[in-house]
């Protein structure tokens, strides 16, 4: 998702009262959490919260502590939290579901989009023919 240039806003074991404000979850933290530079505007989402979560997050009371969680960092300008659930025919090496909700607004803010159009623009110059480039420069 976030691509080689993107992993450098990767934060693991983030402190949650850092993201957002809120007393109850002072000693909460997440899984990883990745804060976009010029997120000060809420037309964007500052970031995303992503959660690997294990059987335990299919019961009740946990999963309503999570929902909390996870309707903080919105609040706070966050995008959806993206939950792997290991415990829902998930497995820890599946990609990530970018048709989420959350991924797929994290992956609207104009620094990501830079970073896929940075990936695709040397792409589109690594399929071009070595004989136009050496023209290019000779040139």
């Amino acid at each position: 998702m976030l691509g080689s240039g993107g992993i450098q806003l990767a934060l693991r074991q983030r402190k949650l009262d850092t993201i957002v404000v809120d007393k109850d979850f002072t000693e909460q933290r997440t899984d990883v959490s990745v804060e976009f530079p010029g997120s000060s505007m809420r037309l964007v989402a500052k970031g995303i919260v992503l959660e690997v979560d294990g059987p335990a997050h299919g019961t009740t009371p946990v999963k309503r502590g999570d929902e909390r969680r996870d309707e903080a960092c919105e609040k706070a300008g966050w995008a959806k939290t993206y939950r792997h659930r290991l415990w829902n025919n998930c497995n820890e090496s599946d990609p990530i579901d970018i048709k989420h909700s959350g991924v797929a607004k994290a992956l609207q803010h104009p620094y990501l989009r830079r970073i896929v159009s940075i990936r695709s623009a040397r792409v589109r110059v690594r399929s071009v023919p070595t004989s136009l480039l050496a023209r290019i420069h000779i040139m």
